[in-house]
């Protein structure tokens, strides 16, 4: 009787297994993200290389309501003028969840030599605990990167990550070749 229900046992598991329900639950979830905020392709451009590097997905930070595209079109003048808005009346950016995730990249473009507000708002309402947390800039400005990561580091170190890898100032990555990125995307472990 005994062995019967035995074989019972690992023939009923051995037709079942195959259908997933003993698998880890999120076990072919993958393991990296790349979360952006752009309001140009340089950041696009960097967010899609290191993705393709790291087998990660990617998910842009949207606005809500996005940023007007004429308002954008000089960028210089946006961006002061989003920066003082931004104090008043702080924009509300779409839900973005990394909970499945270990290892999460932000990647944004740099405002007043920091994050923009929807990145703040991003890494403020994230689960970034335990995970390993690699940020990078891209900007057109020089003499920035102190700034940033000073600002970045102070942002992120509050959710109490695992590790904070602080990364480059990517510069017009749009215009230029990937091979700065994807250098630097391969040197990251």
């Amino acid at each position: 009787m005994k062995k019967t229900i035995t074989v019972l046992a690992v023939l009923a598991f051995c037709a079942i297994a195959p259908l997933g329900l003993f698998a880890q639950k999120g076990a072919a979830a993958k393991k990296v993200v790349v979360v952006y905020f752009s309001t140009a392709d340089g950041d696009k451009v960097a967010a899609d290389a290191i993705a393709a590097k790291k087998n990660a997905d990617v998910i842009r930070l949207e606005v809500d309501p996005p940023y007007d595209a004429k308002a954008l079109a000089d960028k210089a003048k946006f961006v002061k003028a989003a920066v003082a808005s931004e104090g008043k009346k702080p924009p509300k950016i779409k839900p973005v969840n990394v909970d499945a995730y270990e290892t999460v990249y932000i990647g944004t473009d740099v405002w007043n030599n920091g994050a923009p507000k929807a990145v703040e708002l991003f890494i403020n309402d994230a689960k970034l605990e335990g995970k390993k947390v690699i940020y990078y800039g891209t900007s057109t400005l020089e003499s920035v990167e102190a700034t940033f990561k000073k600002n970045m580091d102070g942002l992120i170190n509050k959710k109490k990550a695992k590790e904070v890898v602080s990364g480059p100032i990517f510069k017009n990555v749009a215009a230029a070749s990937k091979a700065e990125v994807d250098k630097w995307a391969d040197s990251v472990k």
